[in-house]
């Protein structure tokens, strides 16, 4: 499969799923983005425009331990495990990234192996 079918594939997984599409470099709040990158496809979710406006503006102020900060970072922790668990189940393999400096960030390599979903 390649890149572009690949990408294709995740977006129309996650959208049947109910998740509403929006862009990895200019996201829209409320919605996954998708990237290319070589053989895999970056998905990212992007919490509330509410949610991140606070949280942005606390971490700009040197702030990364307030609630809010947090709390987003939770969020998509969350939506990005609910996020592999859908493309696992439509056959995609899919997991969290192993960059500690991308939490959340759902990596999908191709059609995932023959076997149980876990």
């Amino acid at each position: 499969m390649n890149e572009n079918a690949l990408e294709t594939k995740v977006a129309r997984e996650l959208r049947i799923a109910g998740l509403f599409p929006s862009s990895f470099s200019e996201p829209r709040p409320g919605g996954f983005g998708l990237q290319s990158e070589g053989a895999k496809v970056a998905v990212v979710w992007v919490p509330s425009g509410e949610l991140t406006e606070v949280a942005f503006k606390r971490l700009g102020a040197g702030d990364a331990e307030h609630p809010s900060v947090l709390h987003m970072g939770e969020v998509k922790l969350a939506m990005g495990h609910a996020i592999v668990q859908i493309l696992r189940s439509a056959g995609l393999n899919a997991d969290m990234s192993a960059d500690e400096f991308s939490p959340g960030i759902v990596e999908v390599t191709d059609l995932a192996p023959p076997g149980p979903v876990k």
